[in-house]
């Protein structure tokens, strides 16, 4: 389990901060989405033998896969038009589309998440996870929809305050996701999964 949290957290990092040498990202996003899937693939494998639903998991799964298909397309015409492609009025909207799709993935990983603490009887974690998750909802919706906004509009405040909701929604999930990773790393519950 605590492969997967931490396979899940380095994704989440690296798919939100990026390192740019000139017009060429370091780890493009789509590099961080698979290793988010292989985060969730050591999740559902950790749970394989268990009476744990892994449901969550493998949607989240799906929507990652997606993601990963789209985003390395967004590499590849940001690549091949250095940039001026994406003003086109065709893809002013993919970043919102990107966003959507994470909010979805992360809802379902938290969501496995809670599945698990509710299922071994962890219920003051499955109650933490579960605030977490709104917590994230509360601040990430209303940033993509001043983002939406501020793409459409063309308003550079709102897009500011969005970006940084974003972020601060983005950095909630980081200190969540590395807080379980330490959970399963000392191996609470003695290799009982």
């Amino acid at each position: 389990m605590e492969q997967g949290y931490k396979k899940i957290f380095w994704a989440l990092f690296f798919v939100t901060f990026h390192i740019n040498l000139g017009p060429l990202q370091l780890l493009p996003p789509f590099v961080g989405w698979l290793i988010l899937l292989s985060g969730l693939q050591d999740l559902t494998s950790a749970l394989q033998n268990s009476s744990v639903s892994t449901e969550s998991f493998e949607r989240a799964r799906t929507f990652g896969q997606v993601l990963v298909g789209l985003t390395f397309m967004g590499t590849l015409v940001s690549l091949a038009s250095t940039g001026e492609m994406m003003e086109s009025p065709v893809l002013t909207f993919y970043p919102v589309v990107v966003i959507a799709l994470e909010i979805i993935t992360f809802f379902h990983i938290l969501e496995g998440a809670h599945n698990i603490f509710a299922t071994l009887g962890l219920e003051e974690l499955a109650g933490e996870t579960e605030g977490k998750l709104q917590a994230y909802l509360l601040m990430i919706i209303p940033s993509t929809v001043l983002l939406t906004f501020s793409l459409f509009f063309n308003h550079s405040a709102g897009m500011v305050i969005g970006v940084l909701l974003g972020i601060i929604a983005v950095i909630y999930l980081l200190v969540f996701f590395h807080r379980i990773k330490k959970f399963w790393m000392e191996d609470p519950l003695g290799h009982c999964l």
